[in-house]
């Protein structure tokens, strides 16, 4: 496994949340680019919640992953996700509520997703998922640890940024389903 980060070093991670080359991520200025062609300085959208606007934050660091397995996500609007099983992506509400703003953020990893989940779109829209399948074969994936709100957009779905250090999951663990 390959981390690139501020000072360009190599650290050894023994697990991480991650996504395949090709997924889109949503930059600050509202394009797409795909994971594997962003670079550390990059600024992202990322996200606080359910219900607030999607904010500017500069890539820290990217971890590349090579020989993992994925999953695929489909939704019902067509949106395709890539991922390691255990990336948490944000859960909303099974139906659209005035009062989101109130509602507590969870996250749930992407093997344990069902089609009774409902994902958070990047503008706080509910999405609904068709199905969540594992893919055969090993990937190169790769993951973004985003300043200060560890937390970005992928083919329009809010999803947090988690890091490799299992210590670090503490941060989002007791928001997890």
């Amino acid at each position: 496994m390959r981390h690139r980060n501020n000072n360009l070093s190599t650290i050894i991670c023994s697990e991480g949340a991650c996504f395949s080359a090709g997924t889109l991520v949503t930059l600050n200025d509202g394009n797409r680019k795909s994971i594997e062609q962003l670079a550390v300085g990059d600024l992202v959208s990322a996200f606080r919640g359910i219900a607030d606007r999607t904010v500017s934050r500069k890539i820290n660091e990217i971890v590349i992953r090579e020989g993992q397995t994925v999953y695929e996500l489909r939704t019902e609007d067509n949106r395709v996700v890539w991922g390691t099983g255990n990336h948490p992506f944000l859960v909303g509400p099974n139906k659209t509520d005035p009062m989101m703003e109130d509602l507590p953020v969870r996250y749930k990893a992407l093997k344990d997703l069902t089609p009774t989940d409902r994902l958070v779109g990047q503008a706080g829209s509910i999405i609904r998922i068709s199905s969540v399948q594992m893919m055969e074969g090993e990937h190169t994936v790769y993951n973004l640890i985003v300043d200060g709100l560890r937390s970005y957009v992928v083919n329009g779905i809010r999803v947090h940024g988690c890091r490799c250090d299992p210590n670090h999951r503490a941060s989002y663990e007791d928001d997890w389903f």
